[in-house]
């Protein structure tokens, strides 16, 4: 999940999608990567069918000495693509700021002992919204604030709240009827608005204190693909001369991670995927350009292309050649027996664009691998109408993490399946692996599911 460093007490404090590595950097990168927001917002995928969003808030951190005084203590957010927490210390920084992390602050860490008597105690709250964005849970902190709203003719739009210095102050997505809302404090402000395949918008705001509605926001008309219908298919755009290859899941974020060397940005994907099915894609939209379309249905079909010219505002009916059959495989089946979706931390696909992408390819086995839990695909397949084109395993990958005094290195990671589903069992019947030697782990899989594979 993206995430978002928020300070509910001042925007220059806000880090919003920017962040710094810190998970591999270790101490070295507090001084860049720790930041002085108390909230830590992580949104749900775009395309997923139920949006959430969550607000990790770090409410306090404090010190009660032996004679009851207490001493509110320093903390800070860290957040990258690998994980997020928050910092607090047991004192206060002595002769230096409380608001950052600098040498001085790390030389004083190894000597911050709680005294005989003291109490620390850390308070936190889970914030959960049911719209996948950040004004769900900013909105949150700024109750009593004025409300700026309006309405774009553009759904996929996505706006960006900033300070007029350009501090993060919030994000927001749109209806279905394009209407946008968000609140804030009175001030003055910048209005990011980003849509596929369109320049951005920037719009100056003053939010007075009763509030502001924006005029209707007109974006102009992008080249929209019409795309076929009915076929198992994987199409892949690739943009000719200067024309960029299209990103058909680009968040509209700007979510980065920067360390030592470089800035990271969510990967480019240029193919639209079809399972022949309710639900596959029926339009998308592109910028103005030149682009060669290749059509591919796994390594047991032919390749099909044709090249295309699109203007702005142009709708474009997509003509192009299905792929037929190029191999025989008789008495051999196409499996993946290690497949991830948004169910564990390896992916964000929802389910049902996992099922999606591994139907176009021709993959006609999939094993369920999500980490430390087992799940049934086999209800998705059904719901899709696809259950004569795929199957799937139940199955769950062990994921050893901790190294012990049992396993110094841990077991690493292990594949299991077929697995039975126990609903009522911790991590639904995934074994336990951690502290454990791995002949101990096979020994518990295998006494409750005998024909089990260990991979």
């Amino acid at each position: 999940m993206e995430n978002f460093l928020f300070s509910s007490k001042r925007h220059d404090w806000s880090n919003g999608f920017q962040q710094e590595e810190f998970s591999t950097r270790g101490t070295s990168a507090l001084n860049v990567a720790a930041r002085k927001a108390d909230t830590i917002i992580l949104i749900g995928a775009r395309d997923e069918a139920v949006p959430i969003s969550y607000g990790w808030h770090s409410v306090s951190s404090e010190m009660t000495d032996e004679d009851g005084d207490i001493t509110q203590l320093p903390r800070f957010a860290v957040a990258d693509h690998n994980a997020t927490g928050f910092l607090t210390f047991a004192d206060d920084f002595m002769l230096v700021s409380d608001t950052e992390i600098g040498l001085m602050q790390l030389i004083q860490i190894p000597f911050m002992d709680l005294d005989v008597g003291a109490t620390w105690r850390i308070r936190e709250e889970i914030l959960v919204s049911k719209n996948n964005d950040v004004a769900s849970i900013t909105d949150h902190f700024f109750t009593d604030q004025p409300v700026l709203s309006g309405t774009v003719n553009n759904s996929q739009a996505v706006f960006h709240l900033q300070t007029a210095q350009g501090h993060p102050v919030s994000h927001m997505r749109v209806a279905t009827d394009g209407s946008f809302s968000v609140k804030a404090p009175a001030g003055d402000y910048i209005l990011q608005v980003l849509a596929p395949a369109l320049e951005p918008l920037e719009i100056p705001v003053f939010l007075g204190k009763s509030g502001l509605i924006l005029p209707e926001i007109t974006l102009p008309e992008p080249a929209r693909i019409i795309l076929p219908q009915h076929e198992v298919m994987r199409l892949v755009f690739k943009g000719i001369g200067s024309t960029p290859d299209p990103d058909f899941d680009n968040t509209l974020t700007g979510f980065s991670v920067t360390d030592e060397e470089q800035t990271y940005t969510e990967a480019a994907v240029n193919s639209v995927y079809f399972a022949g099915a309710g639900g596959d894609l029926k339009t998308v939209d592109i910028p103005a350009g030149q682009y060669h379309i290749y059509a591919t249905k796994g390594i047991e079909y032919s390749i099909t292309q044709t090249e295309i010219t699109v203007e702005e505002g142009e709708q474009f009916f997509l003509q192009i050649a299905i792929p037929e059959r190029a191999i025989s495989s008789p008495g051999f089946i196409a499996a993946d027996l290690h497949v991830h979706s948004g169910q564990s931390f390896d992916n964000s696909f929802p389910v049902e664009k996992r099922v999606r992408t591994f139907v176009a390819e021709h993959g006609e086995v999939m094993v369920a691998a999500e980490h430390e839990t087992l799940f049934d695909f086999a209800p998705v397949i059904a719901r899709m109408g696809l259950v004569d084109k795929m199957v799937s395993v139940i199955g769950t990958e062990a994921t050893g993490e901790i190294a012990s005094k049992a396993v110094p290195n841990t077991i690493g990671h292990v594949n299991f399946f077929p697995l039975k589903i126990r609903p009522n069992a911790f991590k639904r019947g995934a074994p336990l692996n951690e502290g454990r030697r791995i002949r101990d782990v096979l020994a518990d899989v295998h006494s409750r599911d005998p024909q089990a594979v260990s991979q």
